[in-house]
């Protein structure tokens, strides 16, 4: 369901999919908050994207290389979100928060947060 929420550009219903999912005692996976957060950069929502990050940074919890690297992508749909919306600032902030705290920034991150610097 987060998928198809996230190709139909409805993040309001993604988001609300993730509510439901804590209301119902579930814990949400990386996958399902990489869903979500793809839906709000598509839709320019970068306060909704750091919102979602930091739900995802609580559930991540011991970080192992597949979960870092999932966190890697969440970390990136937010910076791109930051970067559309013209919000550098943010996208600066998210860098040095994957610098100081992980999880640590690839290639897209940098050029993400570059980006966001041109612009």
């Amino acid at each position: 369901a987060l998928s198809a929420s996230e190709k139909a550009g409805c993040w309001t219903w993604a988001l609300q999919l993730l509510h439901d999912l804590a209301d119902d005692g579930l814990q949400p996976d990386l996958i399902s908050f990489r869903c979500a957060l793809a839906g709000c950069a598509r839709e320019l929502r970068w306060e909704a994207s750091l919102e979602l990050l930091g739900d995802a940074q609580s559930t991540a919890g011991a970080r192992s290389p597949a979960a870092a690297a999932k966190l890697t992508e969440c970390f990136n749909l937010a910076l791109s979100a930051c970067k559309d919306a013209l919000q550098w600032e943010q996208a600066v902030a998210l860098l040095e928060s994957m610098l100081s705290e992980g999880p640590a920034p690839d290639g897209v991150s940098l050029n993400t947060a570059a980006s966001s610097c041109a612009q």
